[in-house]
């Protein structure tokens, strides 16, 4: 019978098949720019498993996506939100090369672009070798980090 993803939710009792599922929501609802949703879900994966640190580097990315609406002590608060998700994300999975496009990105919102730059040149260099990305992944990854390193300029 097949199996959908709100039936993992429901039924395992698996804490890392849970939260991987609540992650997979999440990120559609992030594509949908239903960004309340993806927290809800972001966070649910953090519960049922908090090594899981994908679910931390989501999180993190839907703060900053949040960040572009807001000024002044909102977006310090959200950038806080990030920087404390990135730092969980980075004892969990050091060599994300997510997490450096993440970092880059935090870097950038803060106004410094010369460190963001480096930053996505960091991440780039550890595409090869990172675990969590399978081939065409990797393809995709770089392209998208080359794309920033070009707007860093």
């Amino acid at each position: 019978f097949p199996v959908t993803i709100d039936k993992v939710l429901d039924v395992s009792e698996n804490a890392y098949l849970k939260a991987n599922a609540s992650d997979l929501i999440g990120q559609v609802a992030i594509d949908t720019a239903e960004y309340d949703l993806a927290l809800e879900y972001f966070n649910f994966a953090i519960e049922n498993s908090p090594d899981f640190g994908t679910a931390y580097e989501h999180r993190a990315y839907t703060y900053l996506l949040l960040s572009d609406r807001k000024k002044g002590g909102e977006l310090n608060a959200l950038m806080a939100k990030v920087s404390i998700d990135l730092n969980k994300a980075a004892e969990i999975n050091p060599k994300s090369s997510f997490l450096f496009v993440l970092r880059g990105l935090e870097q950038d919102v803060q106004g410094q672009k010369d460190t963001a730059k480096a930053t996505y040149l960091r991440a780039l260099s550890m595409v090869a070798g990172d675990i969590t990305l399978g081939v065409v992944e990797k393809e995709n990854m770089r392209i998208e980090i080359e794309e920033l390193i070009a707007q860093a300029k």
